[in-house]
């Protein structure tokens, strides 16, 4: 302000010099102008906010006086209603709007005092001799109001655009922060999705795929793939957007953003916004909610590909490479959640022990890759005929662990039965049998090691007693094992 208020004085002082003589009094008031409103002006230094509020209020009170001071001195002459103008457009813009408005009521009682203070003698300017004061006033106070209320209007919608996206920048910010705590893709989706209705203020989202589960596409996906940017739309297709529809019945202008493929993952994937019906006459959607929306996908896009590589790196780090079920490292710590749902919940559980009969001579006779495709049927015919609520593994080399939660010894060798009956008649390279030790806690044993040595003592009678065959932990396991071995050593 106070360097508008020098280029003021530098403009009002030409044409003080163009239109009349410059007087020692002209000189002596805009000096105490300039001095009194620079002292004002330098309290912003204080630390006491409020008398710094108070000495720029005083100041531009002083630029009302000087400004209309100026104005009678110079005449009713366009360029100083433009100097006028540009004082409190500079008001508006540098201070505040309810400021500039402030001033305009002040401005426009300087105008009234003036006007009578002339009329009644105790002003008398020579430049205003003969002039209409009231037309002049009443002009003068129509142009000041037009100005403040034009400037204070538009800045208005300016700034009102300007915090929009102030706080959809801040948003994003801390969209981008919480994607960082999701370590799951479906984290990741839920967050964009949730963040996309509560700060973009779509009704409905979801991230969908370019083809549906059945493999069905969508014509507004395909359409959106095309593009490169959003892609909007009034209305779904049911019969095209089979899908996409029953995802959103009955939306209503739409918008598909495409997330930014990120690594090695190729599959292309949507964020679809339902802005719903329009309550106005026009249905277009904000330019900065389609910016905002897109920088989301792009943000959560990476995020996706950072789960991505979390959730590759945790399934890797429990899944054996070969067969594809748990490792041994996942069974320890399953049978252990097991254990604890039995002893906290009451929970009994059953374990079976596979083992592959004669599988080193299909290693010796067929070679180690013919070994290990028949190890990965032996998995598949596992997974398959168990069920999913079981727990399948790679116990370690030709032997593979079965766990059945909430189950009983007798339906769990059911099972393990019809896995054996199963694995000869797969599709394999080498036909192959089993031998399958079953034991269940509690009827058993009471924890981990006793239910792994129980089934693994039914699997050692399964195999020395013909293999191909499902044995039942008992009581008489052991005793049954120790007369096998002597008959072996007699013969």
């Amino acid at each position: 302000m106070q360097a508008f208020r020098l280029v003021m004085v530098a403009v009002l002082g030409v044409l003080v010099a163009v239109h009349s003589e410059v007087t020692a009094t002209d000189g002596w008031v805009v000096i105490s102008y300039l001095l009194g409103t620079g002292v004002l002006s330098a309290t912003v230094l204080a630390r006491y906010r409020s008398l710094a509020l108070r000495a720029f209020s005083i100041s531009l009170i002083t630029d009302g006086i000087f400004v209309q001071l100026a104005h009678d001195r110079l005449g009713h002459q366009a360029a100083v209603d433009v100097v006028v103008a540009a004082q409190l457009v500079a008001v508006c813009l540098l201070a505040s709007y309810r400021t500039g408005l402030k001033l305009a009521v002040w401005q426009s009682l300087l105008i009234v005092l003036t006007w009578r203070a002339q009329e009644s003698g105790l002003l008398h300017f020579v430049q205003m001799a003969g002039v209409d004061r009231e037309s002049a006033a009443i002009g003068d106070m129509v142009m000041l109001w037009l100005v403040v209320l034009t400037t204070s209007v538009a800045g208005a919608i300016n700034e009102r655009e300007l915090r929009r996206r102030r706080y959809d920048a801040e948003a994003l910010e801390r969209l981008a922060a919480a994607l960082l705590t999701d370590d799951t893709s479906a984290a990741v989706r839920e967050r964009l999705r949730r963040f996309v209705v509560a700060e973009l203020g779509a009704a409905r989202a979801v991230v969908s795929p370019r083809a549906g589960e059945d493999g069905s596409g969508s014509a507004f996906l395909n359409l959106a793939a095309t593009a490169t940017g959003a892609t909007l739309t009034l209305r779904l297709d049911p019969r095209r957007d089979r899908a996409l529809d029953a995802a959103l019945p009955g939306a209503r202008r739409l918008a598909a953003i495409p997330l930014p493929t990120v690594g090695v993952q190729r599959e292309l994937v949507f964020l679809v916004l339902d802005f719903g019906a329009s309550r106005w006459r026009s249905a277009r959607v904000e330019r900065r909610v389609i910016a905002s929306a897109t920088q989301a996908a792009a943000t959560a896009a990476l995020a996706m590909a950072r789960a991505r590589l979390m959730e590759q790196a945790q399934r890797a780090a429990v899944t054996d490479g070969l067969t594809g079920v748990a490792n041994r490292r996942a069974f320890d710590e399953a049978l252990a959640g097991y254990e604890r749902d039995w002893r906290e919940r009451a929970v009994p559980f059953v374990l079976a022990l596979i083992d592959v009969d004669h599988f080193k001579r299909v290693n010796d006779v067929h070679g180690h890759p013919v070994g290990d495709a028949v190890l990965a049927v032996v998995a598949r015919v596992l997974t398959e005929q168990a069920g999913s609520r079981a727990f399948v593994a790679r116990y370690g080399g030709e032997e593979f662990a079965l766990v059945m939660p909430a189950m009983d010894t007798a339906t769990a060798a059911v099972i393990a039965d019809r896995v054996r009956m199963a694995l000869p008649e797969a599709e394999s390279p080498v036909r192959v049998t089993a031998s399958i030790g079953v034991a269940g806690v509690p009827e058993d044993a009471d924890g981990i090691q006793a239910v792994v040595r129980a089934a693994d003592d039914a699997l050692l009678l399964a195999k020395r007693t013909g293999r191909n065959r499902v044995v039942i932990a008992g009581p008489d396991t052991q005793a049954a094992l120790l007369q096998h071995e002597a008959q072996s050593d007699r013969t």
